[in-house]
């Protein structure tokens, strides 16, 4: 189905809906002095963020990029990047994303017509590169503000919008293009799970290299909703500064956040907290709920396919409509209700290739469906449990398990706090898993009493043990296990010879 409403869409078969520019305008004239961004405590009008977006199509309008040229963006400024992706969708230009003083991918470098930056990047990739100087935005801003639109074009639903990475929890993350059809479907997700309204405050806790908060962000601003960005802030100050409706964390933040809400704290009215990436323990739930929470928003995504389901209290996976979902074994045949095996997804939302893969065959999706790398099992038809990643799940002695139950079950039963905890194996000289645990504490944990616990835990077998400063992550907030493993590796070099 995907291919064919895209095939149309490309075909102008299909009317194209207005754009996110075409929303901004309309809440610029239904509702001009409200608020739409406030960007480290400077409160932005709807009126005030659609002329700048007009200001800035006009300024990437003489870079001479044509329809369906891209333009990857690094901004060290949330507002400036946001104005900086709208013009370029104003534009009919895809878009890329890159954080901050990070040397952007250099698969995703190579596919860009243009790079807009203000670091100093080496030119030899080819790449047309235009430096964000700050005399370039005060020209930009210096600019009349007039009563006519700048040019603005319609993206079809066919057409490239974003190019997006992977999460590279397991390695080198993959650049993907994705359509406007795609995005478009993810934003009617994220209104419907989520609940999203005009009076709306939604706590922006990254950059919007991070896929699904831009499209969060998005989707309050089309529906004339308040956005908050503070990077001068934490998340937990910054929920009682600001007082938001709904707020997007990680598994591993909501102990700090918690610990760091002050005394005196008492719970809003309405806070939906939004979660994903990874397993959500029926002891942190409570938690939440009971100081911080009135809602939590629990599902199941991937930069391929965006949202997949909704997640129960009792971790139960209800598709999403317009998802299919089968688990398979090597064979790719269907495993019978209540067994282990991968999940495999067919979306309305789904990637429409990566980009720079040697083989033509790993680049798109196989027949339509998307191998996710995730182990699950099937309950019934559209329900099913996410258990962990395929290539994760540990084989000590023989006892399969995924390694984030082994995460939830020591944070939930060690005897000394932890904040964060990462867990691994290494395979010893006889080809045998070894369990590996990596911790982060306060300081002044009983360090001993830790590891002697952790050692008798049945399930863990041999185990080797380290306190770090922090564990490894993605942006999404997933642990990077290759990471993880690289440096026990090296640790246990000598001991392994």
């Amino acid at each position: 189905m995907h291919d064919t409403l895209t095939e149309r869409a490309a075909d102008d078969r299909l009317p194209t809906p207005p754009s996110t520019t075409d929303y901004l305008q309309f809440q610029a004239l239904h509702r001009p002095a409200a608020i739409a961004l406030i960007n480290n405590g400077l409160h932005i009008s709807y009126a005030e963020f659609y002329r700048d977006v007009t200001k800035f199509t006009r300024a990437m309008s003489e870079l001479d990029l044509s329809r369906g040229s891209s333009a990857a963006i690094e901004a060290d400024n949330l507002y400036l990047h946001w104005l900086l992706l709208l013009a370029c969708e104003n534009l009919g230009i895809a878009t890329a994303s890159f954080l901050p003083g990070e040397p952007p991918d250099s698969r995703l470098l190579a596919c860009m017509d243009l790079v807009l930056c203000r670091q100093d990047l080496p030119d030899s990739s080819g790449r047309r590169i235009h430096k964000l100087s700050q005399a370039w935005l005060d020209q930009v801003q210096a600019q009349p503000t007039k009563t006519e639109d700048a040019r603005r074009i319609r993206l079809a639903l066919g057409e490239i919008q974003r190019i997006k990475r992977s999460s590279g929890s397991t390695g080198f993350p993959k650049v993907m293009a994705a359509t406007r059809f795609t995005e478009e479907t993810a934003l009617q997700s994220y209104m419907l799970h989520e609940q999203f309204t005009r009076d709306s405050r939604f706590l922006i806790t990254g950059q919007f290299t991070v896929n699904n908060i831009y499209g969060r962000s998005t989707t309050c601003m089309r529906l004339g909703a308040t956005c908050i960005f503070d990077s001068r802030l934490g998340i937990a100050d910054a929920i009682v500064a600001y007082e938001p409706t709904h707020v997007r964390l990680f598994q591993y933040q909501v102990k700090p956040i918690l610990e760091r809400l002050p005394p005196t704290y008492s719970k809003q009215r309405k806070l939906t907290v939004i979660m994903g990436a990874g397993p959500l323990s029926g002891e942190l739930r409570q938690s939440l709920l009971a100081r911080l929470a009135t809602d939590i928003a629990y599902s199941y995504s991937s930069n391929e396919t965006r949202m997949i389901a909704a997640i129960d209290a009792a971790g139960l996976a209800t598709a999403r409509p317009g998802i299919e979902v089968e688990v398979v074994d090597e064979k790719d045949d269907r495993v019978p209700f209540g067994q282990l095996g991968q999940i495999k997804i067919k979306s309305d939302a789904l990637f429409t290739r990566y980009i720079g893969e040697a083989r033509a065959d790993e680049a798109r999706p196989e027949g339509g469906w998307f191998y996710t790398g995730d182990a699950g099992i099937m309950i019934r038809p559209r329900q099913f449990k996410v258990v962990g990643r395929i290539d994760e799940v540990l084989n000590i002695g023989g006892m399969k398990m995924s390694p984030l139950f082994v995460e939830e079950e020591i944070v939930k039963e060690s005897p000394v706090a932890i904040l964060e905890t990462g867990v691994t194996s290494v395979v010893n000289p006889e080809g045998i898993e070894e369990i590996c645990v990596a911790v982060v504490v306060a300081e002044g944990t009983d360090l001993k009493r830790l590891e002697e616990w952790l050692m008798t835990k049945y399930w863990l077998g041999k185990l080797h043990f380290a306190v770090v400063d922090q564990i490894p992550r993605t942006e999404s907030g997933k642990v990077q296990r290759h990471r993880l493993r690289a440096m026990f590796e090296k640790q246990l070099t000598v001991a392994f010879s």
